[in-house]
């Protein structure tokens, strides 16, 4: 997912440093190329969704069991359930 900006991205990938879990990592397109794991987490993250004013993030995560969608801060700090529930809640988007 490209932030509103066009120069960053949000995607999910396998961390190779864990136990295989999908993890949210954001890369910056410039010639620097930073990687950082967002999420870093217990159970797999997945479908990152950017905010319109691109500072945060909404994703969907197993951490607790089931699916839910969490939003985080852009830098992966303050990860919050924005539902929390038995059924899986799944793929996120702003409005």
């Amino acid at each position: 997912a490209y932030a509103p900006d066009g120069r960053t991205i949000a995607f999910s990938a396998e961390d190779p440093s864990s136990d295989g879990d999908r993890e949210i990592f954001r890369a910056t397109l410039d010639a620097a190329g930073a990687l950082v794991n967002l999420s870093n987490s217990p159970g797999p993250d997945d479908a990152p969704a950017w905010s319109p004013d691109g500072r945060r993030i909404a994703f969907q995560s197993q951490r607790a069991g089931s699916w839910d969608v969490y939003v985080m801060n852009d830098d992966g700090a303050a990860a919050t359930p924005v539902v929390d529930g038995a059924a899986d809640d799944v793929s996120p988007s702003w409005s």
